[in-house]
């Protein structure tokens, strides 16, 4: 026998990218004058995804970048909504100003969503967190001759490397959709 919908048990916690929900298509009567039940994935509507920079990719950020979300595939694109940093600055602190960087081209120094000038760097903006919110973009746009259609999501440092032997290390959440732009 199936189940109502409100008979079913609550999801408390963030869902994941895979996850699937309900949606009914007003636009699709095949199954009913009201519409046709189908299956979405999560990651269509708001997806918040955790990820954790250790010191090998804190370190590296500046040569490698860090991919924050994997490409969505041909014809879709990520749009970025809020990327909030927690850093831990361990023993040996950063002092390089990196230029932290977000963006749809891994270490695009022109082309580029978000970016916190300075900060991580101590002893002047040593802050425990911080948010990139397309605040401080690029003022050149995001993407210089393509489209951001199946490009992935990076943060990298953009002006420099972050001090050698610094032992800091990050937990970045990002909070994005995926639409689709075919």
């Amino acid at each position: 026998m199936a189940k109502r919908i409100t008979d079913l048990t609550a999801l408390t916690v963030t869902p994941a990218a895979d996850d699937v929900l309900v949606i009914v298509d007003k636009n699709d009567t095949s199954s009913g004058a009201d519409g046709t039940s189908k299956k979405i994935d999560n990651k269509f509507i708001v997806q918040t995804d955790k990820k954790t920079i250790d010191n090998t990719a804190f370190l590296a950020l500046n040569s490698d970048g860090f991919e924050l979300v994997a490409s969505p595939g041909a014809g879709f694109a990520i749009m970025p909504m809020i990327v909030y940093i927690e850093q831990i600055i361990g023993g040996t602190p950063n002092e390089a100003g990196l230029g932290l960087t977000c963006g749809h081209k891994n270490k695009d120094a022109s082309y580029y969503w978000s970016s916190a000038r300075f900060w991580p760097d101590s002893p002047t903006n040593t802050g425990y967190a911080y948010l990139l919110q397309g605040n401080d973009p690029s003022s050149k746009g995001i993407s210089e001759a393509e489209s951001v259609s199946d490009k992935g999501l990076y943060l990298y440092a953009r002006s420099s490397a972050p001090t050698g032997g610094a032992t800091n290390t990050m937990t970045v959440w990002v909070t994005y959709r995926i639409i689709d732009i075919s």
